[in-house]
């Protein structure tokens, strides 16, 4: 049997997602400014020219990147965390995050290079937020789902306002965690996360909802 030939489309997406790996490979290893069209088209076996047929240049394909990871990573927490509940829940999305940080430390360092940059570039913050804001909004399910199958009548506003905490808890243990590992233990984050969930369960009873 004759084995059927890609189509152009599906030969089009191949190249871009070797391009997408090529392009994190070489953040991970360089960073943000070092890395170049130049070295990513070439690991990932193309001419600069395959670059930017796919991409609009180095940030469009840097933030496709961070995109990709992002969107991976909020199916990684809805998977770790689908049989738990309650703590069990936010000690199975601290173990993934900080395994996460143990395996994939180069990119986490990518990740904030990358954010600094973007402070100072509009069109780069814009994009970068909302890859970020998309990842809020998973983790904002989960939390809504998780007080429905609790019996909770926690107001979607709530759902959403705890996933921000949550994040930005998570970003900036990873941020202290990176640069002073020794004086951010990991196995603090669950207690960390614990603290705030508890501390919004009480808020809300004592506030009514939105």
């Amino acid at each position: 049997m004759a084995r059927r030939r890609p189509t152009q489309e599906e030969r089009k997406a191949k190249t871009r997602e070797r391009l997408l790996d090529s392009a994190e490979r070489v953040c991970r290893k360089l960073g943000y400014h070092a890395a170049s069209v130049e070295e990513i088209a070439e690991r990932a076996g193309y001419s600069t020219g395959a670059v930017y047929a796919h991409f609009r240049g180095k940030d469009d394909l840097v933030l496709a990147v961070v995109e990709r990871r992002l969107e991976r990573q909020a199916a990684e927490i809805a998977t770790a965390t689908a049989d738990r509940r309650g703590d069990d829940r936010l000690a199975a999305g601290a173990e993934l995050w900080t395994a996460v940080l143990r395996s994939d430390r180069d990119f986490i360092v990518f990740f904030v290079e990358l954010w600094a940059v973007a402070v100072r570039d509009r069109a780069l913050r814009v994009r970068l937020a909302a890859a970020n804001r998309r990842i809020r909004s998973a983790l904002g399910e989960l939390i809504a789902s998780e007080a429905a199958a609790a019996g909770e009548d926690a107001p979607p506003a709530s759902a959403e306002r705890l996933a921000l905490a949550l994040d930005v808890i998570a970003d900036g243990f990873a941020l202290h965690r990176i640069a002073d590992p020794d004086g951010v233990p990991e196995e603090h984050l669950a207690t960390y996360l614990r603290w705030l969930v508890t501390g919004a369960r009480a808020d809300l009873e004592r506030e009514p909802p939105d």
